[in-house]
């Protein structure tokens, strides 16, 4: 299956043998993020208000609930489903939220919102623009506006690398499978492939004046 979401405010699925579209899921506002747990039940989608989780079987919402600012950025699920991260912008700050999945599918549609597990804020006046999870769910690697890329620990929220990686703001991070190798996309026309321990630069792909908006990588590292 292959979902796609967009300011229409659809989330659309799509039978990738036959290219036919299999199913939507009304967001009612524009969606600028979507992930899908792995067993393919639940598809998370960010809302005007919040985030959305909907049955992916029946298109039914599982859980629902608000978010304070103006703009959800992203929503993407930790290795394993157990957890995921929202982020969002608040008064022309970013923010990261951490929530327990399991909590937040017992809490259903009810106006009691969940439990935020932890708040991350940005240090030195930095924005957050795009957030990837690490090994075992321990850190966050997080781009930054000005081209940034930092280490998070998850637990303390404490940054613990903050490196200078690319001219301009960084729009996607995406980590291989096996958390060997870390993707960047740059406003800045090109696309990086880093030491996710040591950013240190292994290749790097240029773009010419285009910006790199969003990258991905195969499971078989091939491509």
């Amino acid at each position: 299956m292959l979902f796609s979401c967009s300011d229409d405010g659809k989330v659309a699925m799509y039978d990738t043998f036959q290219c036919v579209r299999t199913g939507q899921f009304d967001v009612q506002s524009a969606c600028n993020s979507i992930d899908v747990t792995k067993d393919s039940k639940y598809v998370l989608a960010t809302s005007e208000s919040g985030i959305i989780v909907f049955n992916i079987k029946d298109g039914t919402k599982a859980a629902e609930f608000t978010i304070p600012g103006y703009r959800k950025m992203q929503v993407a699920l930790a290795f394993g489903d157990t957890k995921f991260l929202v982020l969002y912008m608040e008064r022309k700050t970013t923010f990261i939220r951490i929530y327990d999945m399991s909590n937040v599918i017992a809490g259903g549609t009810s106006e009691n919102t969940p439990k935020v597990v932890k708040e991350i804020s940005p240090i030195l006046n930095q924005e957050f623009t795009c957030a990837a999870w690490g090994p075992l769910n321990k850190t966050l690697y997080v781009g930054t506006k000005t081209g940034k890329i930092q280490i998070i620990d998850v637990g303390s929220g404490t940054t613990l690398k903050d490196s200078q990686i690319h001219q301009n703001e960084i729009y996607q991070l995406s980590m291989s499978h096996d958390y060997t190798m870390l993707f960047t996309g740059s406003r800045d026309g090109t696309s990086k492939l880093l030491h996710p321990e040591t950013f240190e630069e292994i290749r790097q792909y240029s773009f010419g004046n285009r910006p790199c908006r969003t990258v991905a990588v195969s499971p078989l590292h091939d491509s």
